[in-house]
């Protein structure tokens, strides 16, 4: 017959010093950035709404799109901030309550310096515009002129906002109505997108994006 080992299986109880406490309570109670991301790209997601809503049309989608982060997020810092508060752990709760205002410190900095969700668009879709203008040829040396659709905003009882992006080597579109030459009125007629700005409809406004690019914006209440 074979004969077994039996070993005894010895159980120690840990008992945590209170200096092993303390240093993971510290650990605990520390600021975190994950709150000024999280407020971050929720910042971000409604500063480019606008840019969102004429790419796609959403238009009534946004309404969900916004407020679910939006209300996701509130409760997130109000649970963060109750509960590290009533545990004392201070520095977490600050960094809850400060995400915000920490967050929104970047996004400011960048409207200051001109970095706008409109201009990052126009940067990240400059490349193709300009593929499009390349392939123009100019008629008898005359500057080249092209209308895109930006896209719109607005609605049924809502004002309704068009947005139209214009290569113009001229500049011309930049000028009031009464100081555009007939030549470049001429070019202009044959852009269906530049009907309603000839027409001065929609009290268009032009933004010079750079190297003759225009932004025409039309509001019609």
């Amino acid at each position: 017959m074979k004969l077994r080992d039996r070993r005894d299986v010895l159980v120690t109880e840990v008992v945590e010093t209170p200096v092993e406490a303390s240093s993971k309570a510290a650990k605990a109670d520390r600021f975190t950035a994950t709150y000024v991301y999280l407020c971050l790209l929720c910042f971000l997601l409604i500063v480019f709404s606008e840019e969102l809503d004429r790419i796609f049309n959403l238009w009534l989608l946004m309404v969900p799109i916004l407020l679910v982060p939006v209300c996701l997020l509130f409760i997130a810092l109000v649970s963060s901030i109750s509960v590290n508060a009533a545990r004392g752990r201070w520095r977490r709760a600050a960094s809850a309550l400060l995400a915000p205002f920490l967050a929104a410190v970047p996004l400011v900095f960048c409207y200051q310096l001109g970095i706008t969700p409109t201009w990052v668009r126009f940067q990240l879709s400059r490349a193709h515009y300009e593929r499009e203008i390349a392939r123009m040829q100019a008629k008898d040396g005359a500057p080249r002129l092209r209308a895109f659709d930006w896209g719109e905003l607005g609605g049924v009882a809502v004002a309704n906002i068009f947005y139209t992006l214009v290569f113009d080597e001229s500049g011309e579109v930049g000028l009031p109505p009464g100081q555009r030459s007939a030549a470049w009125l001429e070019r202009a007629g044959q852009q269906p997108q530049l009907y309603s700005v000839l027409q001065g409809k929609g009290d268009p406004s032009v933004r010079f994006m750079g190297n003759h690019f225009y932004l025409v914006k039309q509001v019609y209440q």
